[in-house]
């Protein structure tokens, strides 16, 4: 296939570069780099549709400009708190009604020494938990638990939106419905006119095609925007609905957004 035949591309988390076998460490990091910069450099400059590009999803995976789009956009974002301070995070965490949560910056991927990979989920903390020395190592995120009633999961392709609500019957689940999959019941629910609107604006900032935003929906009923994910996954939302989200991005690569 020539360069010009390629009408649009679906960039989905590929895998990293692998050199051939049986060079120095050194070597290694050089050969990656140049594939990157090369192939990776060639794919970058197709004028063709992205779902999503990957310029477009790397500058919008920090989690502070995410929370700074989202409120210009028109989201209720929870009150958060991004520091290396003890004692903002501890003043912080005493001024909340309903408690706090740390989140992780980065992803939440943790590896040991031994290569070992932990998933970091959100967690429930206290004023009198938080170590200062900890801290003070690097950058943290605290934010209000918002008193809600479920989660929901917005899969936006093109034009077309797909709302999920998401219940769990464990506590771990309810605090972050990543870390309990086997409690998880989903509901497919209209998403209101004003999130969508927010939504619109939010992937148009960002020249986004495709998100999976994630929020929290409170006991009254109004939405909180938690993140978006510019590469997230959506096949165990169409698997457990039937919702047609696959069909929603062939589609889409193919320009068929009617």
């Amino acid at each position: 296939m020539a360069w010009e035949d390629i009408t649009a591309v679906y960039y989905r988390r590929p895998s990293n570069f692998q050199p051939p076998p049986g060079l120095t460490r050194a070597d290694r990091r050089f050969v990656v780099a140049e594939a990157r910069g090369g192939f990776g450099g060639v794919l970058a400059a197709l004028k063709t549709r992205w779902v999503n590009h990957p310029f477009q999803v790397a500058d919008s995976e920090f989690k502070p400009l995410q929370l700074a789009v989202a409120q210009d956009c028109g989201f209720a974002v929870p009150a958060t708190v991004i520091t290396n301070d003890g004692h903002s995070a501890q003043s912080f965490a005493e001024s909340r009604l309903h408690g706090v949560v740390y989140k992780p910056l980065g992803g939440g991927f943790h590896r040991d020494n031994d290569d070992n990979i932990t998933l970091i989920y959100t967690t429930p903390v206290s004023a009198e938990s938080l170590d200062d020395a900890e801290i003070a190592a690097t950058s943290h995120t605290f934010q209000s638990l918002i008193d809600k009633d479920h989660d929901a999961r917005v899969t936006v392709v093109g034009p077309r939106v797909f709302g999920v609500a998401i219940h769990s019957t464990s506590t771990a689940g309810r605090i972050d419905w990543r870390s309990d999959y086997d409690s998880l019941r989903y509901t497919e629910i209209p998403v209101p006119d004003a999130v969508t609107d927010s939504i619109s604006r939010y992937l148009d900032r960002f020249g986004l095609l495709y998100g999976a935003f994630d929020f929290s929906i409170d006991r009254d009923g109004h939405w909180w925007f938690l993140e978006c994910n510019p590469n997230g996954q959506w096949g165990f939302i169409a698997e457990a609905t039937g919702m047609p989200i696959a069909c929603a991005i062939a589609d889409l690569l193919i320009g068929d957004t009617t």
